[in-house]
């Protein structure tokens, strides 16, 4: 049977009238089920489509970060957003206490939240360890680079007792960076002093009056001389020993370089000449003899020498009247010859 054109609507209204299914199953715009409109045409409607103005927005689309709840579960840009933190002191290193989450980093805003402190740009993780009381590099530890070690300087002589070392910034008054002092006790005694002849080690070099002690001879007579062959090193005279050398024997305290050369055979003034040989031989203790010209024993008054032993041809006696005749003598008979052959002044 034709239905007239004028019925038509009327049925439509009656049996919701349809438009040919779209290949998912639902006509264009309207769902399968034909409870709502798919305004956006992306198969979703109701709860599961919160914008119909938008096919990309549907419980099915991923959540992208935008600002916009992309799966339609209430929420916006869950799971998507990057945490940022705030950067006060514009050094590169975020407030760990200012953290906010966005998409995309905005001004004022770094990627990290390990500032330690974010109001001195100087300070942040990586940064040069000073000596300030401050954590500069933010690794918990202060000054742990930048603090030096001092010693303890008592005497006041710029080096310090290595017993008294400390770390510190600034250690104040009456401490130094040098801790070689071997006595911090007196202000001459430091490295590089100079070493005295004292029995101390001046100059810290574990020495004790190297260079400066003077040279001792033993001395067993005590006549002020000592003996070369046998020497001690030491700062005053030891007892037993002498400054001066030269005794040429220690056994006997008459015999020395500044003793006077006498008649008893033994080189008095230790020069190597004995006696005689010697000339600054003390006369005084010579012997006075008389030529003999004649040896009749009877010397020459006129022809003397003042020696330790008597030249050979010469006597004691000095009385003889004519050294150039034997039998002239004091010793001589006096005979009628117009001589005075005794020498006693008187002739014939």
């Amino acid at each position: 049977m034709r239905l007239s054109p004028l019925l038509v609507p009327v049925l439509c209204l009656v049996s919701a009238c349809r438009t040919a299914p779209k290949p998912d199953g639902g006509a264009e715009g309207i769902l399968a089920d034909d409870t709502a409109i798919d305004a956006d045409g992306d198969g979703l409607t109701g709860a599961d489509d919160c914008d119909e103005g938008d096919a990309s927005i549907h419980s099915g689309a991923p959540e992208i970060c935008n600002g916009v709840d992309d799966n339609c579960d209430g929420q916006v840009d869950e799971g998507v957003l990057s945490t940022f933190w705030a950067d006060g002191d514009s050094d590169g290193f975020g407030d760990p206490t200012a953290a906010v989450e966005l998409c995309a980093a905005e001004s004022g805003l770094v990627t990290n939240g390990e500032d330690c402190d974010d109001t001195d740009a100087a300070v942040h993780p990586g940064a040069d360890e000073v000596c300030n009381g401050i954590d500069d590099d933010c690794d918990v530890e202060v000054d742990e680079d930048g603090r030096t070690v001092w010693y303890r300087d008592v005497d006041d002589d710029g080096y310090g007792d290595p017993e008294t070392a400390f770390t510190d910034c600034s250690p104040g008054d009456g401490a130094v960076v040098d801790g070689t002092d071997c006595n911090d006790t007196d202000a001459d005694i430091f490295p590089g002093a100079d070493e005295t002849c004292n029995e101390l080690d001046d100059d810290c070099d574990g020495d004790i009056d190297e260079g400066v002690r003077a040279l001792f001879y033993v001395d067993l007579d005590g006549d002020g001389w000592g003996d070369p062959s046998a020497t001690t090193e030491a700062c005053t005279e030891p007892e037993g020993y002498a400054a001066a050398v030269g005794d040429c024997d220690d056994a006997d305290a008459a015999v020395s370089p500044d003793a006077t050369e006498v008649c008893n055979t033994i080189d008095d003034d230790c020069d190597g000449d004995v006696d005689d040989a010697d000339a600054s031989l003390d006369l005084s203790t010579a012997t006075t003899s008389y030529a003999d010209a004649d040896a009749d024993g009877y010397g020459d008054a006129a022809a003397s020498q003042t020696t330790c032993v008597p030249p050979s041809g010469h006597v004691l006696d000095a009385t003889d009247c004519d050294d150039a005749d034997a039998a002239v003598s004091p010793g001589a008979t006096e005979v009628c010859n117009t001589i005075d052959d005794d020498c006693d002044g008187a002739i014939d």
